[in-house]
């Protein structure tokens, strides 16, 4: 992974753009806003987190390509996650060591400012690339799972942010299965090339009698240049469902 950043801040560096970049890491609240028409941007990290009895968890490389394709639309594209973990899974009760994630593909569209908070809709769906993942021991799935979320922010001083979004994922066929999810952060600029922001998340499977799982999120991000960014962030679990803690690195850039 250290020779995939500096490869690709090196590749990055020669980038210039108008506006400074807005990524949707590594908050988990995603932005309202597009990528600029006729631009793409990569997003790229790592995440370690410990889950108690799943215990210990590594994701990478967290990809994300996003395509402006309208002045107020972009395409996504995730890359398949690489997941290495060792205990027993809270989501399927089965054990496994590694493994990938299948690939997704979404669509942002801005929706506008109401009352001075901007509005978007983002929606995704996973691509099953593997009908025997289960066998085949990857974290994939043999069907599409779709997600859809509402986003909303606004700058409330100068230097001083608020987003919100909520959302649902369909793991099954019907709503039992789903994940409810929402998250809310505050950003906050620390100097001109220097962000921070602090966010609870929480998420709920509809099926599962248990608490909700509940996250408090910080990190911050470094600009390198206009089209270049760093971060940076920790989070901790506050309910026996959501992991007992998470640290993660990753890097940005717009073409």
């Amino acid at each position: 992974m250290r020779s995939l950043y500096i490869l690709a801040l090196l590749a990055f560096a020669a980038a210039s753009g108008a506006q400074p970049l807005t990524t949707d890491r590594p908050d988990f609240t995603e932005s309202p806003l597009a990528v600029e028409q006729g631009r793409f941007q990569i997003e790229l990290g790592t995440t370690f987190e410990e889950a108690g009895s799943e215990g210990p968890l590594i994701v990478a490389p967290e990809a994300l390509v996003r395509l402006g394709v309208l002045p107020f639309a972009e395409i996504r594209l995730g890359l398949p996650n690489y997941l290495r973990f060792e205990g027993e899974s809270r989501a399927t009760g089965t054990r496994a060591d590694d493994g990938w994630t299948d690939p997704s593909v979404g669509l942002k569209l801005e929706l506008g400012s109401l009352a001075g908070v901007d509005l978007a809709f983002l929606g995704s769906t996973s691509i099953p690339v593997d009908e025997n993942a289960e066998v085949l021991g990857t974290f994939g799935s043999n069907r599409l799972v779709p997600s859809f979320l509402l986003i909303a922010g606004t700058d409330l001083a100068p230097g001083l942010s608020l987003g919100t979004q909520g959302g649902i994922t369909y793991n099954g066929p019907g709503a039992d299965d789903a994940d409810l999810a929402a998250t809310l952060v505050f950003g906050y600029s620390l100097a001109d090339q220097i962000g921070a922001f602090a966010e609870v998340a929480i998420s709920d499977r509809v099926s599962v009698d248990a608490p909700a799982s509940i996250l408090v999120h910080t990190g911050a991000t470094l600009l390198l240049s206009d089209d270049v960014q760093l971060d940076a962030h920790v989070g901790a679990g506050l309910t026996e469902t959501a992991p007992d803690y998470l640290v993660g690195i990753g890097a940005s850039a717009r073409f």
